[in-house]
């Protein structure tokens, strides 16, 4: 017995001391991908034997049990902030995983003759980016475009010549995210031009087949349907009169079209569709526009002078994208399926509200988004 307990005082004495020692040895020492921390092969296996996932999750650690001696980590309010430049910079397996083509894509720009590159998303810049530093005498013009109403995490870690961003008034945000100033060129976000073509509501009516004198709602929630429609869509056909329609893009998702087409099957008034091709054609013939804040959707509404009811479905960028269009004018939103119901009705009742969402968003497209970046790399052409 007394073996054994010395043999206790000796494992809790290396424990007091490896804690001691482990606060005392600086960060920076450790590197997760390098030995001897990283975990070796034969290790994964085991711990894969082992089904460590199944249950490690369940045995308490160190500051559930020495609650004032181990504090419990936390996520903290600038840790979460931080935490996309944490997963994207350079140097971590993530960065690491995206710029492993670095290669193969120089050997297919130089041998295609490529001289300018285009990169709508954060993750083909931060490749462009390792491309460029490997191979730094290549003359290349490279751009990025913010198709969100935001700076997009790691957009910052990224190293081209152009950003073209959404609008003039987010330069500050995107200045505060360390991109310098002298790059930020505010275009807008690019869309098809037919959305930007202007026809009469009347005409754009009688071309989607619903009658010039009713008032048309569009409901769109991106390509797969998301969100709360089939709740909104339940509070909403009630309150349409006769005068009123309501068109409904299901997209690739079948299950909510069968769904929605069962649901509404009493409601003539009501068009459920699954994938459209002709979406310019629909917000020509559109009052008031019923979606999901999406960059892209939201800016062809925008070019298309469509009033929004916004439905905030999906955190992250898309929250940052609800709130823009929310401050400058050009929709609004509520916080239920109900209550966006409610407030559809009453904008659609409100031709004064709507009249001034036309005009703000007229202010933003005074000149095509393609057109203004098209000018500016032709202008600066290396």
């Amino acid at each position: 017995m007394k073996h054994f307990l010395m043999c206790l005082l000796y494992i809790a004495a290396l424990g007091v001391l490896s804690f001691v020692v482990g606060r005392l040895i600086p960060k920076h020492w450790f590197h997760a991908d390098r030995f001897p921390w990283v975990c070796h092969p034969a290790e994964q296996k085991l711990w894969k034997r082992l089904h460590v996932r199944k249950w490690q999750a369940k045995i308490p650690d160190m500051s559930r049990i020495f609650v004032k001696i181990m504090p419990e980590k936390k996520l903290t309010k600038e840790n979460y902030e931080n935490l996309p430049r944490m997963i994207f910079c350079e140097g971590t397996p993530i960065y690491k995983l995206l710029s492993s083509g670095a290669e193969r894509m120089y050997q297919y720009i130089r041998s295609a003759g490529y001289d300018n590159i285009i990169c709508t998303h954060v993750f083909p810049a931060l490749a462009l980016t390792e491309m460029r530093r490997q191979h730094p005498c290549l003359q290349l013009v490279t751009s990025h475009i913010s198709t969100d109403y935001t700076c997009a995490p790691c957009t910052a870690d990224s190293a081209l010549d152009w950003y073209f961003i959404p609008s003039t008034s987010l330069l500050g945000e995107f200045e505060q995210c360390g991109l310098q100033p002298q790059k930020l060129i505010a275009s807008g976000i690019p869309v098809r031009q037919q959305f930007y073509q202007r026809v009469s509501q009347e005409a754009g009516k009688a071309n989607a087949g619903i009658s010039p004198a009713h008032q048309h709602i569009l409901m769109m929630c991106g390509s797969m349907g998301c969100g709360p429609m089939e709740e909104i869509i339940s509070y909403l056909c009630p309150y349409l009169t006769t005068e009123q329609e309501l068109s409904v893009v299901c997209g690739t998702n079948d299950d909510l079209r069968k769904k929605l087409q069962k649901r509404t099957e009493k409601y003539s008034q009501v068009h459920v569709l699954g994938t459209v091709n002709n979406v310019p054609q629909l917000m020509q013939a559109s009052d008031l526009f019923l979606t999901k804040p999406g960059g892209l959707s939201t800016s062809e509404a925008m070019a298309a002078e469509l009033p929004m009811v916004l439905i905030d479905a999906v955190a992250g960028c898309e929250t940052h994208n609800l709130n823009f269009f929310l401050r400058n004018g050009m929709a609004v939103t509520a916080n239920t399926p109900k209550a966006i119901a409610d407030t559809t009705i009453k904008t659609l009742n409100a031709p004064v509200l709507l009249s001034k969402m036309r005009a703000a968003m007229r202010s933003q497209t005074e000149c095509t988004a393609a057109d203004k970046i098209y000018e500016w790399i032709y202008s600066h052409a290396k």
